[in-house]
């Protein structure tokens, strides 16, 4: 492997830990909340849902955005694109397939900021569905 391809399997591998330990992040918010963790890493064909959750009647689709310390990048920034409408695709695959597609839904952002030892932000934000 020439030191161009390690570097750059390496930021894949800190990316993927990165994300996944903001995912533990919003699963411990979701259960002080007292919400059910449904289910996490939902994968369609449209693409993925990090966590679904049940708060009360409603469904919760969530997208979990974690950023490191210092960046300049928004997580909301990508909900405005193609990103929103995979989610929305995704979200109603499972509403028929768990046979609950009458059942009242919405979509939340969770966004994480946090460094490899700490966690320095949490921050949920409320989407409307279309």
């Amino acid at each position: 492997m020439t030191p161009a391809a390690s570097a750059i399997a390496r930021r894949r591998r800190f990316r993927r830990r990165l994300g996944a330990a903001g995912e533990r992040c919003a699963r411990a918010l979701y259960r002080a909340l007292g919400c059910a963790i449904l289910c996490g890493n939902y994968r369609t064909r449209f693409g993925e849902i990090d966590l679904v959750v049940r708060d009360g009647a409603c469904l919760v689709f969530v997208e979990v955005k974690t950023r490191r310390p210092g960046s300049r990048y928004d997580p909301r920034a990508s909900w405005l694109g193609g990103q929103r409408r995979r989610l929305e695709r995704s979200a109603l695959d499972y509403l028929k397939r768990t046979e609950l597609v009458k059942a009242p839904y919405r979509f939340e952002l969770v966004e994480v900021v946090r460094s490899r030892f700490r966690l320095h932000h949490l921050h949920r934000h409320r989407v409307d569905k279309i």
